[in-house]
């Protein structure tokens, strides 16, 4: 199993995968070289017209196959997956990836299933592949989300960082930001005092979560992008 520092997740991660094959075509070993020359006001494209990052995602989708070893590593987290947006599992067919609803055999074209299983499909791939992702940028993850599976998404957001991924998400929804901040704050009365440790295990019992909703690491940075006068984005830090 090979060790890989970053694996994009676009925000149109749904439709790609039902074009992906197509926009590979010719393309599959030809591996787009950026452009060193840039100019002030904008990066050069690179010659293929597909950015590196999402080069990497098509490449990821073309090359997946299932690992043992990574699916049992990450059962815990794909089973969620299954209970809260699924409602099923997937299952590799040679190149092919099917959709099967819970408490059925039968097997659907992943292009046929509903927007939240094609959104979640490269997540699971992701986590039952041959290489190991140290880092996911996960674009717009509330993408074909209603709100209460935002809040399942926050969610699994906490146990993917506390099973050891670091992970880099954008997001332009306030309830994916106040589950996120209200799971976070929680998190954080476990490094205070006794009596809030006790406050935290009510709260935590009146929403309906566990311990492992809790973020194990104070390491945590929220940045606001906006857009200037000239068209430019700015990005600042916002005190957490």
């Amino acid at each position: 199993m090979g060790k890989k520092e970053l694996l994009f997740l676009p925000a149109s991660k749904a439709g790609i995968q039902l074009l992906y094959k197509s926009l590979l075509n010719g393309k599959e070993n030809k591996k787009p070289a950026a452009r060193t020359s840039r100019s002030k006001d904008k990066i050069q494209e690179i010659e293929s017209g597909i950015s590196l990052p999402v080069w990497d995602f098509l490449q990821f989708l073309l090359n997946y196959t299932t690992n043992n070893k990574t699916t049992r590593d990450n059962k815990k987290l794909t089973d969620f997956i299954e209970k809260y947006f699924l409602n099923g599992r997937l299952q590799q067919k040679e190149e092919e990836t099917v959709y099967i609803p819970d408490n059925t055999d039968q097997s659907i074209p992943i292009g046929l299933a509903s927007p939240v299983v094609n959104e979640l499909a490269p997540m699971t791939k992701a986590l039952t592949g041959t290489a190991d992702y140290q880092y996911l940028f996960y674009d717009t993850v509330e993408n074909c989300l209603d709100l209460e599976m935002q809040r399942q998404m926050a969610r699994l957001l906490i146990r993917l960082n506390n099973s050891g991924k670091r992970l880099i998400v954008t997001t332009y929804s306030e309830t994916m930001l106040s589950e996120l901040s209200q799971l976070i704050q929680i998190s954080l009365d476990k490094y205070t005092k006794s009596d809030i440790k006790e406050n935290q295990k009510e709260k935590l019992d009146k929403l309906n979560l566990t311990k492992e909703d809790l973020l194990d690491s104070k390491n945590i940075h929220v940045y606001q992008f906006s857009i200037q006068s000239d068209g430019m984005s700015a990005v600042d830090e916002l005190n957490f």
